[in-house]
């Protein structure tokens, strides 16, 4: 199967193709022509399987060349900046020789530009819970020509408990719009909360989504002292860039300047740090000028680079599907990618559950 088969139109195909995207993915193939059909939908696939693509495709396919008079008719709601940055990348991408204009607003950083871009007037509005309400509470942003909603990572979402205000941004919203919900993981309460604001709805679980791709090559590291053995690894492997995990702020630091004063390329990432120089990270991150970006959860979502090759657990997660999300950072588009995991003996109950779950084959 190809785009075409799935109705989208040529120069948006074209467009795709300058992006190396030549065949759509199990995910794109399976929602696409639903979303084209204005069905609501519940999506559950894996990080990495193509989810973001399967809404923008059909959005800028509905939207484009009929807006002459600009109005916001899309909004995709997302739990992070990262991941509200990283789509409106992606959408500017795709859109780019088609009229759909996109624009986005989060939390962090000064309104001005944001306020200016509302002004040019913009067809599809990224934004996170928080910004949104705040513009909404001030009339800055009017949603009553929504024709396309979308909650995007929304187990994400609610983890982070943006639930109240998710539900409040939906009394803002007319009734007869299509409405999409995305997600790794859907939860009861998931399906519990969706009927409120969706109708006739059609649930799509694309098979195996809680397995880690075949692409990804596993390989462990037993440490006595994981900064020492992390550095090693770093100085005699060709790992060009990297993402890894901590569990915690301060572990970052701690990971980070260690590895800084070692003479490493590395930057850092997490919620305390100001947005402004997030930013600055993770431009540093996908232009490939840093081998390693120290990161917490924040990053397990919404980044993405062309020239990750591998993803560090440092510290082990809690839960099975924050590993799931974090290795999923890796190997995507087809490309190989490498998990490492910095194993210490206080690890070893998590470690067991993590391999016995995703049934990891270790090098």
């Amino acid at each position: 199967m190809n785009f075409k088969d799935l109705n989208i139109s040529d120069d948006i195909i074209n467009n795709l193709k300058q992006l190396n995207f030549l065949t759509p993915t199990l995910v794109q193939e399976k929602t696409i022509p639903l979303i084209l059909d204005n069905k609501d939908l519940i999506v559950q696939a894996k990080t990495g399987s193509g989810k973001t693509f399967s809404f923008l495709l059909p959005i800028i396919e509905k939207l484009n060349n009929k807006n002459e008079n600009r109005e916001i008719k899309g909004l995709i709601i997302v739990p992070t900046r990262e991941l509200c940055i990283q789509i409106l990348d992606n959408a500017k991408n795709i859109a780019s020789k088609s009229t759909v204009k996109f624009g986005a607003i989060y939390g962090g950083v000064k309104e001005a530009a944001q306020k200016q871009m509302l002004a040019n007037k913009i067809d599809v509005l990224i934004s996170t819970p928080g910004r949104l309400l705040d513009y909404l509470e001030q009339h800055i942003i009017d949603l009553k020509n929504i024709n396309y909603f979308v909650l995007d990572e929304a187990d994400k979402m609610f983890e982070l408990g943006l639930k109240d205000e998710v539900k409040k941004i939906i009394t803002f919203l007319p009734n007869d719009r299509q409405s999409l919900l995305f997600s790794a993981t859907i939860t009861n309460e998931l399906k519990r909360i969706s009927k409120e604001f969706m109708k006739n709805t059609i649930l799509i679980n694309i098979n195996n989504s809680d397995i880690i791709p075949i692409n990804i090559i596993h390989r462990q590291i037993l440490c006595n002292n994981k900064n020492e053995d992390l550095l090693k690894e770093l100085r005699k492997n060709e790992i060009f860039s990297s993402i890894l995990f901590c569990s915690t702020k301060n572990k970052c630091e701690e990971v980070y300047k260690y590895l800084k004063q070692e003479s490493i390329l590395v930057d850092i990432l997490h919620g305390d740090i100001k947005q402004e120089n997030r930013q600055k990270s993770i431009n540093n991150f996908r232009s490939g000028k840093i081998q390693v970006l120290v990161a917490t959860d924040v990053a397990s979502r919404g980044i993405e680079s062309e020239f990750l090759t591998h993803v560090i657990n440092y510290d082990i997660p809690e839960q099975l599907e924050t590993f799931l999300h974090r290795v999923g950072r890796c190997g995507r588009n087809n490309k190989k990618g490498t998990s490492i995991i910095l194993v210490s003996k206080n690890d070893d109950k998590m470690f067991k559950k993590i391999i016995e779950n995703y049934k990891i084959k270790f090098e």
